[in-house]
């Protein structure tokens, strides 16, 4: 995953996160009349929101620096693992 773990990247690991597990970052913007005239960023509470309607049970997740991530990134794999979504394997070296 890269740096995507790095303190203030949280959205970079949930972008590669749907990446990884094929869940789609972006839905149709619609004007006044309803019409689609582009497409609209999630935003990384959405995007979360997604991943976890969309994971399988069960699916496994490998976190390499878990020291690094945000505070609210460990809250959210908290409850997708209660919800028995992941099982997360998080790895952090001491130096």
């Amino acid at each position: 995953m890269g740096d995507c773990c790095l303190p203030g990247q949280h959205q970079d690991l949930l972008m590669e996160l749907a990446k990884q597990f094929r869940v789609d970052t972006v839905e149709p913007k619609y004007n006044k009349e309803g019409e689609v005239i582009g497409d609209r960023q999630l935003t990384a509470d959405e995007i979360k929101e997604k991943l976890a309607q969309e994971i399988e049970k069960g699916s496994l997740l490998i976190i390499p620096e878990a020291k690094r991530l945000h505070a609210s990134i460990r809250y959210w794999l908290e409850t997708l693992m209660r919800m028995g979504k992941v099982i997360v394997v998080a790895i952090a070296r001491s130096d």
